[in-house]
């Protein structure tokens, strides 16, 4: 039988693929009554992907029915049902899954939540964060805490004490963290930090917090900086929990890339206390970086984002030749990604202010000028300064400068942001375009197209459309100059 249902699957599968959504369904409700509960999930997977959400309704109401002990069946629907704009229905789903694993506060109290990304993780932290609680003040750190589930559940499990602190560190802070945090009815217990996360860990106490939860931005560069800056502000025997350490998708949203770079190069100042989806370590020793040889992390990986970031927590620790040397790679293995630029030139601001041109003779142009311009006197640049070559030689530096301005490790190369620019002059006309790109440069988004508002720089990207034959786009960039 169990053959047969795996069979069912499989032509179920094609059967979307021909766009045969009812033959489909028609193959699930001849294998339902053989499917283990699991599988009964990974049929309702399969037609959300699909976008059937009827079909995918259906199954998760039949699966709650059948198995109404089943917290996962609970959360599944309720996920769902908010994607449906079913919103009652989907916090009771939720309310009845966060019961069964053992949390009736959370209905009790009418937290409200748009997703469940957390309960499913419920049995390791009862088992290894819950005993916290007899240690008396509990001081906890969340970094992304997005509506407060997380932080709910610590307020009513962990931190009793009227003494426990909880400072969550979330960049844009919505009404519904703040209104679960009032429901809770331990607010006032809570520290809220609008900031990045290497913004507000700069400004916390070291040797200060028994537990913290690191949930923040999936790009594994970030975690490891995260996770390199969370440290030193817990105690030894304190607990730090990662999430998303078994995430599985691109490269660059899997945090486990960057969060095994910091085990290497933490070695010997942790114990594995659980490892799964989540990563669960207790500190035993604060970092000493100058007894830790830094080659082996260095060899792990290719990544020049994560080389950057290797870069980074050795200049923090002054070994300057070391992060010197990891920059060089990662710009020769990508020089058109900034970060390396930008960490290469506060290296040599602190530890070579005086350099000279000598020093550089051995670096490309466009390196040799960037730190030029930006090595001594951040972030008063000189723009004027800095040759203007072929269109790929400047793509670093809008980058670069996106790295400063912006403080983000991405950039959007300038030939795509010609061809913006060209397509919204063509389709909107001139003035709506002007406007659209006015309202860029005062109310960045987060998509990569926002530069900076520096008349220099658009004049640069004006020429550059000049000399690419996109007038429309050098039109638009030379009135973003004039703005």
């Amino acid at each position: 039988m169990a053959d047969s249902v795996v069979s069912c699957f499989e032509q179920a599968q094609a059967a979307i693929a021909a766009g045969q959504v009812d033959r489909a369904g028609q193959l699930y409700l001849q294998a339902t009554d053989f499917l283990k509960p699991q599988e009964h999930r990974r049929w309702g997977e399969l037609f959300q992907q699909a976008g059937q959400w009827d079909w995918a309704e259906a199954l998760l109401r039949r699966l709650a029915r059948q198995h109404p002990t089943m917290p996962e069946a609970w959360t599944d629907l309720g996920t769902l049902l908010v994607s449906r704009d079913q919103l009652p229905e989907a916090q009771a789903c939720f309310a009845k899954a966060h019961r069964l694993r053992g949390w009736p506060e959370s209905g009790d109290r009418g937290y409200w939540f748009s997703r469940d990304w957390f309960s499913n993780q419920l049995p390791n932290w009862v088992n290894w964060v819950q005993p916290l609680a007899n240690r008396g003040p509990v001081q906890a750190l969340e970094i992304g805490s997005f509506e407060g589930m997380s932080a709910c559940w610590l307020l009513d499990r962990v931190l009793l004490d009227p003494e426990a602190r909880l400072t969550c560190i979330e960049p844009e802070i919505r009404s519904t963290l703040r209104d679960n945090l009032d429901r809770s009815g331990r607010a006032p217990q809570v520290t809220l930090l609008s900031q990045l996360s290497w913004e507000a860990l700069a400004q916390l106490p070291v040797d200060h917090y028994d537990l913290a939860y690191i949930d923040g931005c999936h790009a594994p560069w970030v975690a490891f900086r995260d996770a390199v800056m969370t440290w030193p502000l817990v105690k030894v025997g304190g607990l730090v929990v990662i999430d998303d350490y078994r995430y599985v998708g691109l490269p660059e949203d899997c945090p486990q890339f960057g969060v095994d770079l910091f085990m290497l190069l933490f070695t010997h100042c942790f114990e594995v206390v659980f490892s799964g989806y989540q990563l669960f370590l207790r500190k035993v020793r604060d970092w000493q970086p100058l007894t830790v040889p830094w080659q082996r992390a260095a060899e792990a990986t290719t990544d020049p984002l994560l080389l950057d970031a290797l870069a980074w927590a050795l200049a923090r620790s002054h070994q300057w030749d070391a992060a010197q040397q990891l920059c060089e790679r990662a710009i020769g293995l990508a020089p058109q990604v900034a970060a390396p630029y930008l960490t290469l030139a506060e290296i040599w601001a602190q530890h070579q202010p005086e350099f000279s041109d000598q020093d550089l003779a051995h670096y490309g142009p466009l390196t040799r000028s960037l730190v030029q311009v930006f090595g001594h006197s951040l972030p008063g640049f000189a723009l004027k300064t800095v040759p203007v070559g072929t269109g790929y030689d400047l793509e670093p530096l809008v980058a670069y400068l996106q790295a400063l301005e912006k403080n983000t490790y991405w950039h959007e190369p300038v030939s795509n942001l010609l061809t913006v620019l060209e397509r919204q002059g063509k389709q909107q006309g001139m003035p709506q375009a002007m406007a659209a790109w006015l309202d860029r440069l005062h109310h960045p988004p987060a998509d990569g197209l926002a530069l900076p508002h520096r008349p220099d720089l658009w004049r640069l990207i004006g020429d550059l459309a000049i000399a690419s034959n996109n007038a429309t786009a050098a039109a638009l960039a030379y009135r973003c100059a004039l703005h």
